[in-house]
């Protein structure tokens, strides 16, 4: 069967070709798609994300973003605060209201989940 899956981004229409594209590998994942700017303000972005993933099982929460080399360079100092909320703030916001919910799934040794963060910096 799988897991289910949230996946966030902020291309609507990249995270909606994502969710078709796993919906035709296992029609029977629930697939749970959120527009979000991790580069915000990592306080409301926290608060947006957990209130759409309320009443959603977690089970594995994996932290990844990326960020173009590009957009650094052209705008040094506004670009590596960008990019430092998305990769390293926002994701330690999210680990810390999330983590509770995967932690309670412990008490199930079939329940058990994990976390993994990959980034850009």
């Amino acid at each position: 069967m799988g897991f289910n899956v949230a996946i966030l981004g902020q291309n609507e229409e990249r995270l909606n070709k994502t969710a078709t594209a796993i919906h035709e590998i296992n029609s029977q994942i629930l697939v749970k798609t959120i527009v979000a700017d991790l580069s915000g303000d990592a306080t409301q972005v926290t608060e947006q994300i957990v209130r759409q993933l309320e009443g959603f099982d977690i089970s594995i929460l994996y932290f990844n973003a990326g960020y173009s080399v590009m957009e650094l360079a052209s705008n040094q100092s506004e670009a590596a605060l960008r990019m430092f909320r998305s990769n390293i703030v926002t994701h330690q916001y999210l680990f810390q209201e999330l983590y509770p919910k995967l932690a309670a799934r412990k008490t199930d040794a079939s329940r058990r989940g994990g976390v993994l963060f990959t980034a850009s910096v």
